[in-house]
């Protein structure tokens, strides 16, 4: 078995009058995030928590696994998104100040956490190999 130590984001509450725009401005924005290697997971051995990874976001890369450890339910580790640099991205198509920019923001990490755990897990139970392995071998 595979845990990890943060629960999967609640949905967004917020109503959009126009949900299609919404996820174009969403994509185009994960569109740029995904531009050479941004959307492969970095094992950090340096980060023991959210605090610290967002004290360091200015050298972290948009997606950090750490704090792999195991235990008796099996595997366990911890993902962070980049806030920093998905702000960056997303400035380019909404400004900051937007009603829709925050709650584009976080639909954006949402989304690259669960993606990003999803395909760990996957892995994982494919392969016996370790988080760190994994983004290693990436």
């Amino acid at each position: 078995m595979i845990a990890s130590d943060r629960e999967e984001p609640e949905e967004s509450a917020s109503e959009y009058w126009d949900e299609e725009l919404f996820r174009h401005l969403q994509a185009q924005t994960m569109a740029i995030l995904s531009q050479g290697d941004r959307l492969m997971p970095h094992y950090r051995e340096d980060i023991a928590s959210e605090h610290a990874f967002e004290r360091a976001a200015d050298t972290m890369p948009l997606i950090a696994v750490w704090g792999e450890r195991f235990t008796h339910e099996g595997c366990a580790f911890s993902i962070s998104v980049n806030a920093r640099l998905v702000a960056q991205a997303l400035m380019r198509h909404v400004h900051p100040n937007d009603p829709w920019f925050n709650d584009l923001r976080a639909a954006i990490i949402k989304d690259l956490s669960l993606v990003t755990r999803r395909t760990l897990i996957s892995t994982i139970e494919r392969t016996g190999l370790s988080p760190r392995v994994i983004c290693d071998s990436i």
